[in-house]
């Protein structure tokens, strides 16, 4: 994440990767380093978020989401290392934005979401936004071969276009 962003936004139709694409984005963040810690928050529900945070932390649901800053950064200060906490599947952006927005500077967020709405499109210079879309025909079968090249496994090309007219219908 760039130094003057914030956050980054991932968004897209439902099913399409965001939660996949953070999920890597977040195994990379912590094995770069081993002082980086990254915490997953399924952010459905207030309840969920206030759930994940709890474990985190290792409280017993003393926590409320009105006191986010001062429980990550007190995190932060407790475990000593960089943070990334990555809220999946965030139903309403307005929650987060003035607590993303006061972090302490080792803590970096991202946020997946079905779609920019129009209380964070007024704060897009503060974050960076990836809209995740489906595959052109190319692109899929250049991910097949990847995905199997990184499984160790072989795919033939008619295999891939046989998958890839099964998946579109064809």
């Amino acid at each position: 994440l760039e130094k003057n962003k914030k956050f980054l936004v991932i968004y897209g139709i439902a099913g399409i990767g965001k939660t996949t694409l953070a999920l890597e984005f977040a195994h990379y963040f912590k094995d770069l380093n081993d002082n980086n810690l990254a915490l997953w928050v399924n952010a459905e529900t207030e309840d969920k978020i206030i759930d994940s945070y709890s474990k985190f932390l290792e409280l017993d649901k003393k926590i409320y989401f009105l006191d986010f800053n001062r429980s990550m950064n007190f995190a932060f200060n407790k475990h000593k290392k960089n943070i990334l906490i990555v809220y999946d599947n965030v139903e309403n952006i307005g929650l987060f934005i003035k607590q993303i927005n006061n972090l302490n500077k080792n803590i970096k967020i991202i946020v997946t979401l079905k779609s920019i709405d129009q209380n964070l499109q007024r704060r897009s210079e503060s974050y960076i936004q990836i809209e995740v879309k489906a595959f052109d025909e190319n692109e899929f079968k250049n991910y097949i071969k990847y995905w199997n090249n990184k499984q160790n496994q072989e795919m033939s090309e008619e295999n891939i276009e046989k998958l890839w007219k099964l998946v579109n219908d064809k």
